[in-house]
């Protein structure tokens, strides 16, 4: 998820905290084609920027151990809890992650 110039908690333009961690889900797909949603531990900035004005504008889950014989297949977050520079809340996401090769 990337907006330019910063990433912030909707309403208030807070850091992020617990509401937007708890929105975020792993996707994985095992080898016999079950998914797994896998919550992650928290959310960090990347810290991608040289100055504090846009420093936010990344940031990098930390999720627990890949659950075995699963790869990740995409990423989700709710709608309605970060917002972009503007003020403006996201919408509900998901990110697919293709297969390699």
């Amino acid at each position: 998820m990337m907006w330019s110039n910063g990433l912030t908690a909707h309403p208030a333009g807070d850091e992020v905290g617990a509401p937007v961690v708890a929105s975020y889900r792993a996707i994985y797909t095992r080898r016999d084609g079950r998914v797994v949603a896998v919550a992650p531990l928290d959310v960090a900035d990347l810290h991608d920027q040289a100055t504090s004005f846009n420093a936010d504008n990344m940031h990098d889950l930390c999720l627990p151990r890949r659950p075995r014989g699963a790869r990740l297949t995409g990423v989700t977050i709710g709608g309605g809890l970060i917002q972009d520079p503007n003020g403006d809340p996201n919408s509900a996401q998901t990110f697919t992650i293709p297969r390699p090769g």
